[in-house]
């Protein structure tokens, strides 16, 4: 097969990985060239080489017809290597090195710990793959843009302790399972953007940072993001997070964070240390206990914000210029919010909340709610 219709082949099913799957695994039956030549243009970097990798794979794992000797001569380290490859093995290649763009592209790999502590290097590496098994690629090092973009990824705690690096890692992705990515670290902009992730404990302790990381992502399960660190401008802009207790114990330093969002469940933001302006921006927060013991600095903060739920920002300390502009506090009849919080800077300003629902020892500026309530935000009003 000439080069540049191997390249036309292994480019035609880019958006359509399972029919690449069976094409390939037709080729690999169909084609007349034996392993051995297959076996030589591997070892010596032929610019057919990639698809060699995949050919030979098939045929060692799926095709009893074909001698199983050449299974352990398969390297993946040439441009497309493991393109739409179909596995299902336990440990499946751990402590093995991947290299080159789209590397085990479209690929299907499904066992426990398959790639742990793999190397894997070349931009959309593992792009529209799907990777299925308790603590898959777990231990390993990804390093490539778009790596990851398109995946589906089920099991517990997949990918947990690994690092990934490149602009729009695991962006377009489907995460389900407990403790996904669970202390694993991401760089890169546009990281997880448009990413759903499902499962309690999803992101937990774990580190992005890039502009635009989950940005337009959908989050569901109780403590997501618990203990993580995201740094960046327009983090998790124009998302869902569904679930208790979500980022209890996050740290978050960027702009525009969380801006247009929605966000339910109690307990969310919990015990967090927040740096940036424009946070929560337009944004929606349903839950009890939402915001509380946190710390908050940057200006707008709360900016058009829907806060609805009992006890929110309770003993927190915010800070900036206007916060709580044309927010909206809404606290039950039998609850309180802002207690024992302190606000530093012009607040409140064509806010709608119900003063007496905020707590007697909340305090702006150094006055009591109550006093800066009465006094100064009609002239905030005003200006």
């Amino acid at each position: 097969m000439a080069v540049n219709k191997i390249e036309n082949f292994l480019e035609k099913y880019q958006f359509d990985p399972q029919s690449g799957r069976r094409a390939m695994r037709l080729l690999s039956r169909i084609s007349n060239v034996d392993n051995d030549t297959l076996v030589d243009r591997l070892r010596n970097n032929d610019v057919r080489s990639g698809l060699v990798s995949s050919m030979l794979l098939y045929r060692s794992k799926l095709d009893p017809s074909h001698d199983k000797h050449y299974a352990g001569d398969i390297t993946f380290n040439a441009p497309w290597a493991g393109a739409y490859i179909d596995v299902e093995e336990d440990q499946w290649r751990v402590d093995t090195q991947f290299s080159g763009d789209n590397v085990l592209y479209g690929a299907r790999i499904i066992g426990e710990f398959a790639l742990a502590r793999a190397t894997v290097t070349g931009n959309n590496a593992l792009r529209n793959g799907t990777l299925i098994g308790n603590e898959i690629f777990s231990m390993s090092v990804i390093n490539g843009e778009s790596v990851l973009r398109g995946a589906t990824v089920r099991g517990n705690f997949t990918a947990c302790y690994t690092k990934i690096n490149g602009s729009h890692a695991l962006a377009d992705s489907i995460i389900e399972g407990h403790a996904g990515l669970y202390h694993t670290t991401i760089i890169g902009d546009d990281a997880l953007k448009n990413s759903i992730l499902s499962g309690d404990r999803v992101l937990s302790r774990t580190i992005v940072k890039g502009d635009r990381g989950l940005h337009s992502s959908h989050l569901v399960g109780k403590d997501a993001l618990y203990y993580c660190q995201l740094q960046g401008d327009s983090i998790l802009s124009d998302s869902t997070i569904i679930g208790d207790e979500s980022m209890v114990r996050t740290t978050i330093n960027g702009n525009n964070v969380l801006n247009n969002s929605y966000l339910e469940g109690d307990e969310i933001l919990h015990l967090s240390k927040i740096k940036g302006n424009y946070f929560l921006r337009n944004s929606t927060i349903n839950g009890d206990d939402t915001m509380s013991f946190s710390s908050f600095e940057g200006d707008h903060m709360f900016n058009n914000t829907t806060v609805t739920g009992s006890s929110a920002f309770n003993h927190s300390d915010i800070s900036g210029l206007l916060p709580f502009e044309a927010a909206e506090l809404n606290t039950p009849k039998e609850g309180v919010t802002l207690q024992e919080t302190h606000i530093y800077g012009n607040a409140f300003k064509n806010a709608i909340v119900q003063p007496t629902q905020v707590a007697p020892s909340a305090e702006v500026n150094g006055y009591s709610f109550d006093e800066w309530y009465k006094q100064f935000v009609p002239i905030l009003n005003s200006s």
